[in-house]
């Protein structure tokens, strides 16, 4: 891992220092004053894979050696941690672990669904400390195959509370993307991000792919992207955004409601859709960042109303659009 200071890269560092096996999964995040801490997966032991965690403290040279998060993955099939630091070093991390796959021994596990667990760790700046529990709507029920784009996201505000949102099916079976506050070592009620029906239409596609962002003091955004499905009212895939108040307005214990963003009319945008980038600071303004074919957009708004989508690229990439959007706090 290279790192920026004072206007130069250095050399790139090793934080996997002593293993011996091939590291994977790696994901980072920083607080203030040069702090960093980095996440990956390795093997632990002859039954398990491990999830590790290295830091850097403001003014180090190096990072720390390597330190447990989780040592019970099992084989880390689909882990991609997300992790999310705030100003003072605090941090979370979100990840999924897989107990089981579909095969002639499960039969009762769909093709292309998994068992897994979505599991949580703090970083106090010295230690992780494990939920001990997993933050699943339903452990029980099969989920979708993990990927990068349906994975767990993260993030933490100014006080080390956080929000986390995953992909999960309903109890009709149709994936749908849910979210927890995250109050210190509490998980809060789970709260149903991606809704069942839209526009008086019954949304049965998939919710497949999510972004998530926090700022001030608990003001969250999730953007999400809807697949369509007979009946739902449109026909190609749609970004949508879902915020949360702060935590400590009345009503910072519910989402406000989803709304399209994609500027698409009743149809959808023609490209194909994503990857999703989502951004919001404490007053509740956001950016959204999506690929629609080979363009990159990027739609503005907060919690009352949202701007129509505007173009980043200059028009000429070949390649589908990936834009990454962050916003300060102002």
């Amino acid at each position: 891992l290279p790192i920026y200071s004072g206007g130069a890269w250095s050399a790139p560092q090793r934080v996997d220092v002593g293993q011996t096996f091939e590291s994977s999964f790696p994901a980072i995040a920083s607080g203030e004053g040069g702090r960093l801490v980095v996440v990956w997966v390795n093997h632990y032991s002859s039954t398990t894979d491990g999830l590790f965690s290295a830091a850097l403290e403001p003014g180090s040279s190096g990072f720390q050696p390597p330190a447990p998060v989780d040592l019970d993955l099992g084989q880390a099939i689909g882990t991609y941690p997300s992790v999310a630091m705030n100003l003072a070093g605090n941090a979370l991390v979100a990840y999924r672990v897989v107990t089981a796959v579909s095969g002639p021994s499960t039969p009762e596990i769909p093709v292309g669904y998994v068992d897994a667990e979505i599991r949580m760790a703090r970083f106090n700046g010295e230690y992780w400390s494990s939920f001990g529990q997993p933050l699943n709507r339903n452990p029980a029920q099969p989920m979708l195959a993990p990927t990068a784009a349906n994975s767990p996201q993260v993030a933490i505000d100014l006080t080390g509370q956080g929000l986390v949102a995953w992909q999960e099916p309903d109890d009709s079976f149709v994936n749908r993307i849910y979210a927890r506050r995250i109050f210190g070592m509490v998980p809060g009620n789970i709260l149903q991000v991606s809704p069942s029906t839209y526009a008086g239409h019954p949304l049965n596609g998939p919710a497949d792919e999510l972004a998530l962002d926090v700022a001030g003091f608990g003001e969250g955004a999730v953007a999400f992207r809807q697949q369509p499905a007979p009946g739902s009212g449109f026909t190609r895939p749609r970004v949508f955004v879902n915020e949360i108040p702060s935590s400590f307005d009345p009503h910072g214990a519910a989402f406000d409601g989803a709304r399209i963003v994609d500027g698409g009319g009743a149809e959808g945008p023609a490209g194909p859709l994503g990857p999703l980038s989502m951004a919001v600071d404490g007053e509740g303004d956001f950016d959204v960042g999506f690929g629609s074919g080979v363009a990159s957009y990027d739609a503005r708004g907060n919690e009352t109303e949202a701007s129509a989508p505007v173009r980043l690229d200059e028009g000429s990439s070949a390649v589908p659009g990936d834009p990454v959007l962050a916003r300060a706090d102002n």
